[in-house]
């Protein structure tokens, strides 16, 4: 995963960087995937992807579960800020 040291390390955030240039110069949206912690969201946000999903956000679940989890949740994660 790109993302994995990206927060700490320099060099893994300017490839997350250009994989998100890159991906943006093709004229696509951008899901960072494996997203675990707010730090990682807020990197994420900041390099300009559009989407996340990972733990962060929720465990796989049913679909079911998923529905009435989907009613109920907000919009971001506690701990990342909505700007």
């Amino acid at each position: 995963s790109l993302l994995l040291g990206a927060v700490e390390d320099t060099r893994g955030r300017q490839l997350l960087g250009a994989s998100i240039q890159m991906a943006h110069a093709l004229q696509a949206t951008v899901v960072v995937e494996g997203i675990e912690t707010p730090e990682q969201m807020i990197l994420a946000r900041e390099l300009g992807a559009e989407l996340g999903q990972g733990y962060l956000f929720a465990r796989p679940m049913p679909l079911a579960d998923l529905m009435t989890w989907m009613t109920n949740q907000e919009t971001f994660p506690p701990g990342v800020d909505q700007k």
